[in-house]
This record gives C-alpha cells, structure tokens and sequence, in this order.
C-alpha cells in the first residue's frame, strides 16, 4: 500500500511517496507536490502504474492515461502525443510555408518514402520510433542502388523533422542522430577563368 510522507530530514517542501514496485522493491520517491492532495494523486497513479506492471498489464495506452489522471488531477493538461504520420504531415505543412518550392518537394519526397517504408508503424506514437527505423529507412535505399550522396539527402529532412520534434519535447532524443550515413566524396566545382 502506497504511503505519503515528508522528508523526514526537513530539508524539501514536497511530500514523498513510498510504494512497492513491479519488481517487489519499495521505492520512496518525491511527488515534487507541497500540497497533500496533489501529492496523494500523483502517488495512487505511481502504485497502479506499479500493480499493472507486476502482472504485466501495463501498456503504453494504461500508462498515458494513468500520467493524463496525475495531470488532470494537479491542474495540468494532458501528455501531448502524436503519431509518427501525424507529426512529419504537420511538420510538412510548416515546411511548405517556410521554404522553397524545390526544397518542399524534396522534403515530402523523403517523409512519403519514409513513411511507406514504417508501413503500419507510421500510425504509433512518435516515441516509438527508434534508430532501428531510421536503419532500415537508409539500408532500403542503399538496396535500391541510390547513391550515397542521395542517401544523405533522403535522411537529412527525417533527422530535421525529429530534432524539431525533439525541441518540442514530443521526444526526449532524436533516434535519426544514431545512424551512421555512408561517406561520399563532395566534387568541389572549378572556378573557369579566362585569361
């Protein structure tokens, strides 16, 4: 059974919570909450969270909801989440207003082709993507025989679109900044000069 306690050397405003975790371990852990009641939501939620996941019942969908009733419950809104597909529409969108027309083409051209190749993962949340996606992304179009110097530029507006994900704090990290890219030689351009 969940209990709330202050700290017990008086040096923290907030009231801690101690419960018993999935794995048996008791946990003593801050609600960051001065007031009582907020803390005593914030430590029900932790102990179901807690109890579903002991029995191996906790999904993604429990768990947002579990943090949404926490939030809800403190005055806050809910965890904002998007789809994979949702967000790099959206992102597309922006892009479509804020930059050239050439450059927006080539940008949707590599969002369709990496959404076409997450297939049904495109339509889960934006935090499941992980390096792994991005690896198979590059590794297709290595199979297809593009060029390295193509290859970065199919992936350089997936890393874009999640480093803006990222500074929304939609993810906490961008999974495209893992993935190697194969090296390429840059022809430098000769200058003509008549003499």
């Amino acid at each position: 059974m969940a209990s709330l306690h202050k700290d017990p050397r008086g040096r923290s405003p907030y009231w801690y919570c101690a419960y018993t975790l999935a794995s048996g371990r008791r946990c003593f852990k801050s609600t960051k909450k001065v007031n009582r009641k907020e803390a005593q939501e914030v430590c029900r939620g932790w102990e179901k969270a807690a109890q579903l996941a002991g029995r191996g019942e906790l999904t993604e969908v429990q768990a947002r909801k579990i943090l949404n009733e926490i939030l809800e419950s403190a005055g806050e809104g809910p965890i904002r989440t998007k789809t994979v597909r949702e967000f790099f529409t959206n992102w597309l969108e922006g892009k479509k207003l804020s930059v050239a027309e050439d450059t927006y083409f080539h940008y949707r051209t590599a969002v369709v082709a990496f959404l076409d190749g997450l297939r049904n993962r495109a339509d889960k949340s934006l935090s499941s993507l992980t390096p792994t996606d991005i690896e198979k992304f590059r590794d297709a179009r290595i199979k297809a025989g593009v060029s390295d110097a193509t290859i970065h530029e199919y992936v350089k507006p997936i890393r874009s679109a999640l480093n803006a994900a990222r500074r929304q704090v939609l993810i906490l990290h961008n999974p495209a900044e893992a993935v190697d890219l194969p090296r390429f030689k840059s022809h430098e351009r000769l200058v003509f000069r008549s003499s």
